[in-house]
Parts: structure tokens; C-alpha cells; sequence
């Protein structure tokens, strides 16, 4: 699992840094804790709690995240340089900025919530995504959700 911005789609990366920004202007602390996750990686998360030890911490398998393809990342909020996991407003207040950039925060999700995620889907589907990237790869997934980008015909 990554860490890097280098590891995300460049205009999710340019977001992730202006959102960073805007957080260090308010004040607030935060960590970015997942950016790219490969498909055997995702079916491990998954794998939790249900055939693996742990408790459940995501619906998506292998090839069902947008961080299989660099499009999503998580992150955590600071306290005294550690991470706190139940700061609830402060993750609110973080993803109300994240969508202010623009970014489709888990937090508004259906079903599971994710509040410490954001994402940029792009208009597609990770079904979607997964048949792009068996084509033609990252490069081709990318060069897909750039074309929607530069078009407007996104969310």
C-alpha cells in the first residue's frame, strides 16, 4: 500500500495538495494514510474479518476500490502528532473541505461510510474502471478519467 501522492491520478494529487493546504490554514492536522492500493492488497482488506482475522473494514474486493487505480486516497486527523480515529467532527469538517475541491469525500457515502476517504470516480464505476485497466492498464485508466476530467462529464 502506498503512501504517495506520485501514486495517484496528477489531478487527485494536485487536490490532495491543495486540500493539505486548506487544512494547514485552519489549523487542523491530518496524515494521509492510503493512497494506491494493488488489487492483492485490497482483497486482503477485504479478506478481513470474513476468511482473515480482524474486524470488517471495507465491502471491495480486489479490483472494486478506487484506490486499485489511483483514484482515491484516506487520511486521519492529528492530535499532539497522533492519529485519532474518533475526532467525528473533525473528519466532517475535513471532508466538507475536500468537497469543496471538488472531491467526492466517504463521508456522503451510501451504505458504508468511510469518512476518512476521498475519491474522484470520474463518472465511472470501479466495473468500469476494472475493464479500462484490463485493457490498457493504469496508463489507459488514467487516460480515460483524464478525458472525462478535461471534458466537464464528471461529477
Amino acid at each position: 500500500m502506498s503512501r504517495k501522492l506520485e501514486d495517484l491520478i496528477p489531478i487527485l494529487a494536485i487536490k490532495a495538495s491543495e486540500l493539505s493546504k486548506v487544512i494547514k490554514d485552519t489549523g487542523l492536522e491530518w496524515v494521509i494514510t492510503s493512497t494506491w492500493r494493488p488489487f492483492h492488497e485490497q482483497q486482503a482488506l477485504y479478506d478481513q474479518g470474513r476468511t482473515a482475522p480482524g474486524r470488517i473494514v471495507t465491502n471491495a474486493k480486489a479490483g472494486e476500490s478506487f484506490h486499485n487505480y489511483g483514484c482515491a486516497f484516506d487520511f486521519a486527523v492529528l492530535h499532539d502528532e497522533k492519529i485519532d480515529w474518533n475526532d467525528l467532527p473533525t473528519y466532517r469538517r475535513v471532508g466538507e473541505l475536500g468537497e469543496e475541491l471538488g472531491l467526492q469525500w466517504g463521508g456522503r457515502f451510501k451504505g458504508l461510510i468511510d469518512l476518512p476517504h476521498f475519491q474522484m470516480s470520474f463518472g465511472f464505476s470501479t466495473s468500469e474502471l476494472l475493464k479500462i485497466y484490463q485493457s490498457g492498464g493504469i496508463s489507459g485508466v488514467w487516460k480515460e478519467c483524464n478525458k472525462k476530467y478535461e471534458q466537464g462529464l464528471w461529477p
